[in-house]
């Protein structure tokens, strides 16, 4: 689950402490190790370029903006307070959610990142969703049983493997199993890309 929080006026740095206690306390609450929690200024949300997030240490863009606003003008998300999405950010345009489904798909062949591979395996089921129904409001166990029937045997038990994992219930061999065949998935994930009609 990811928050956005739209801010008129950049925090000070004693608010970004007070921001960290409060992270702190929830993810102590929540059992999580982490809340991904964006602060983003207004001026920026309004923009189709990537904003900011004011919570970070290192300065570090939204990369998978468009994605985003995409699921938010389809409604996918709960208000906390404050204006809908939809009424400060730009809808965006196919170019740009392919361009970041793309480079999804592209980082996770270069970067060769095996530290959450059942994360992974299901988040290129839903870039291979998406880019193929052209819709990227799917949630992850959805794309995973969807893609099934295009891909291996091998690939198949992969995904099973992934969901189990992910669902904290796997069985003795599905970690070494995801692990191992991680590069291989990868691969057949961008051959089917490839063969999608109209790329």
């Amino acid at each position: 689950m990811d928050l956005h929080i739209v801010v008129r006026h950049a925090p000070e740095s004693h608010d970004l402490e007070q921001v960290k206690t409060m992270h702190t306390a929830i993810c102590a609450d929540l059992a999580i190790p982490q809340l991904d929690a964006w602060y983003v200024l207004l001026d920026e949300a309004r923009s189709t370029r990537r904003p900011r997030d004011l919570n970070r240490p290192v300065e570090e863009n939204d990369e998978n903006w468009a994605i985003k606003r995409a699921q938010w003008f389809a409604g996918a998300y709960v208000l906390i307070h404050g204006l809908r999405p939809e009424q400060i950010v730009p809808l965006p345009d196919w170019a740009e959610i392919e361009a970041e489904l793309l480079a999804q798909l592209n980082d996770a062949i270069v970067l060769d990142d095996h530290r959450h591979p059942a994360g992974l395996t299901l988040r290129l089921c839903r870039v291979l969703l998406s880019l193929t129904t052209g819709d990227v409001v799917h949630f992850k166990l959805d794309a995973a049983a969807w893609v099934l029937d295009k891909l291996s045997p091998k690939s198949q038990a992969h995904v099973a493997a992934a969901v189990r994992v992910y669902r904290s219930d796997p069985t003795p061999g599905d970690r070494s199993l995801l692990a191992e065949g991680m590069s291989a998935f990868r691969r057949e994930i961008r051959s089917v890309v490839e063969r999608i009609p109209g790329r």
